[in-house]
């Protein structure tokens, strides 16, 4: 299952930098329907809302002229999550290699693709969410649970101004009749205001790459929910 959400514009643009900083390969899909409908490129370079990317490996008989003015689709992947944005071909040069410029995209969609199904928290459990080193978190209640990811709901707007869809957070949290906590590392994929019931309702996908301990964690964490999956199952 797949799981879209259009970043908000500060989100988007730190995924720009990020982008910048990686220089990860993009898959262009240009607005035409020949040998060029598809391009790839890395991002170089900035200036104010424009961005500069090189071709990678551009066919020999590329006429960088000819595409000038062209919508095109892009996506790229960073940090296991896919990027998805559309923009205008500006400018191109010739190189080697060949630099094409356009402009910043308005939106940018990331895309999640859950592995896990997700189960709902039956019983209450707590859970903290970190931000940015916040020193005593946000605790809110766990509502679904997955070996991939969880949603919790926090009382009212409390983390609202730190919690950023695509921002890192740790969240920490234990499972009714196991022993022991978790404390995983993710990516804020979803926020959704309830001011009706004065809370809010965060989505996490776990990320726990480089992180040997967290990567215990949730080994151990998938481990229980299979256990848990069984019981109510017999």
């Amino acid at each position: 299952m797949r799981v879209a959400l259009e970043l908000p514009h500060r989100q988007a643009a730190r995924i720009l930098e990020q982008a910048l900083r990686q220089q990860p390969e993009f898959l262009l899909e240009m607005g035409r329907g020949d040998d060029l409908a598809e391009l790839r490129a890395r991002l170089v370079e900035r200036d104010g809302d424009l961005l500069a990317a090189e071709l990678i490996d551009a066919p020999a008989d590329l006429q960088p002229d000819t595409l000038i003015g062209l919508y095109f689709d892009a996506r790229v992947n960073l940090s296991d999550q896919l990027y998805l944005f559309t923009s205008t071909l500006i400018e191109c040069g010739d190189g080697p290699p060949a630099r094409i410029l356009f402009s910043e995209p308005e939106t940018i969609t990331v895309v999640n693709r859950r592995r896990f199904e997700r189960t709902n928290a039956t019983i209450a459990a707590q859970a903290r969410f970190f931000f940015n080193d916040e020193g005593q978190g946000f605790l809110g209640l766990l509502s679904s649970i997955s070996g991939s990811g969880l949603a919790a709901n926090l009382p009212d707007d409390a983390c609202n101004a730190v919690a950023l869809v695509g921002d890192r957070v740790r969240v920490r949290f234990e499972l009714p009749g196991f022993e022991g906590d978790f404390e995983l590392p993710g990516v804020l994929c979803s926020k959704d205001l309830d001011r009706k019931n004065d809370q809010t309702s965060l989505g996490v996908e776990f990320d726990v790459q480089g992180d040997a301990g967290a990567a215990e964690d949730l080994q151990r964490l998938r481990a229980c929910l299979a256990e848990m999956t069984i019981n109510l199952t017999d």
